[in-house]
């Protein structure tokens, strides 16, 4: 009697499963007749949920941070050298950045 349990659980994981695999996206019409909305922005206060938001494909300046110090840069620094694959010499370098504090007034 307890056995039928371990039946029934696998059968219906498998027909819900198969459901969810026939029908992935639900009801297509009513994706295809929604309208797209934007909602308004003076809705601090009350508890707006976005259902859909409009996309733009507009291009947009992109404004940059800007950096609060320079920096100086000390490229090529030898720190070993090692033999490569064909045994020929090869150093290993690094490049060295150091910031310069500019001081905002």
């Amino acid at each position: 009697m307890k056995r039928w349990f371990i039946y029934v659980v696998p059968i219906l994981l498998i027909i819900l499963g198969a459901w969810l695999f026939i029908n992935p996206q639900g009801n297509k019409s009513v994706i295809e007749n929604s309208k797209q909305e934007i909602l308004p922005t003076n809705t601090v206060g009350k508890k707006a949920i976005p259902v859909s938001v409009a996309v733009s494909n507009e291009k947009s300046k992109v404004r940059y941070l800007a950096p609060l110090y320079d920096v100086n840069v000390k490229s090529d620094i030898v720190y070993a050298s090692k033999k490569n694959e064909t045994d020929t010499e090869q150093s290993l370098k690094f490049d060295l950045y150091e910031p310069v504090v500019i001081t905002v007034s």
